[in-house]
C-alpha cells in the first residue's frame, strides 16, 4: 500500500475471482496454483476475465517430472508425495488450460534454481523452519519433527567424519502459457 497506493488491493478466491468478465489482459499465477482448492475453476475463471487474445501464465514446480533434487524432499519424506498430489504435471496443466478453452498452451524453464548451502548455515538462517516453505507448513508437528532428527543425525554423522553437511537444491520453476483466440 505505501509503494503503490494507487493500486487496489483485492481480497478474493481463486475459484470466483471479483472481476468483470474481460477485464484483463494478462494473468499472472506464480507459484500458487497448488494452493487453490480447484485448479480448473481458476483456470475457467481466469478465461472469463481475460479480453480476447489476453494470456494466462502460471509458474510453479512440477515433481512429476523427477527432475529436481531438495533438502526438503530429501529429509522431509512426505512432502515430495504431498508436492505430486498437489502440483499438477505440466503436461496436466496445459491439457487443463486447453480443457479450460486456452489456445497454444506451451511449458518451459521459468528459473533452475541452484544452491549448495552448509546445513548449520541453513538452520541458521530459518531454512529449516517449518514455516520455510509451504511444503514444511503441511506436515504433521510429528512430520516435521521427524524430519529435523534426519538431519540433526545427517549433520552429526558428517562431522564425526570431520565433514560438514551440505544441503543441496536442483529445483525448476516451470512456466506454462495459454492464450486466447480473437
Amino acid at each position: 500500500r505505501k509503494s503503490a497506493p494507487e493500486t487496489p488491493l483485492v481480497r478474493g478466491c481463486a475459484e470466483r475471482l471479483p472481476y468483470r468478465p474481460q477485464s484483463f489482459d494478462r494473468v499472472f499465477c506464480i507459484n500458487a496454483l497448488h494452493h487453490f482448492v480447484d485448479e480448473f475453476c481458476f483456470l475457467t475463471e481466469a478465461r472469463r476475465i481475460l479480453r480476447p487474445q489476453g494470456g494466462l501464465l502460471s509458474i510453479g514446480l512440477d515433481p512429476h517430472a523427477g527432475l529436481d533434487r531438495w533438502w526438503v524432499y530429501d529429509y522431509f519424506h512426505e512432502t515430495l508425495e504431498l508436492d505430486k498430489q498437489r502440483y499438477p504435471s505440466t503436461a496436466e496443466l496445459r491439457a487443463d488450460m486447453a480443457n479450460a478453452g486456452f489456445l497454444r498452451c506451451e511449458t518451459s524453464v521459468a528459473e533452475h534454481l541452484t544452491l549448495q548451502i552448509p546445513a548449520p548455515t541453513a538452520l541458521d538462517r530459518g531454512l529449516l523452519d517449518q514455516s520455510y516453505t509451504s511444503q514444511l507448513t503441511i506436515l504433521s508437528t510429528q512430520e516435521y519433527q521427524e524430519g529435523v532428527v534426519r538431519v540433526t543425525r545427517a549433520i552429526d554423522a558428517a562431522q564425526a567424519r570431520g565433514e560438514t553437511l551440505i544441503l543441496m537444491a536442483d529445483l525448476r520453476l516451470y512456466a506454462t502459457v495459454g492464450w486466447l483466440g480473437g
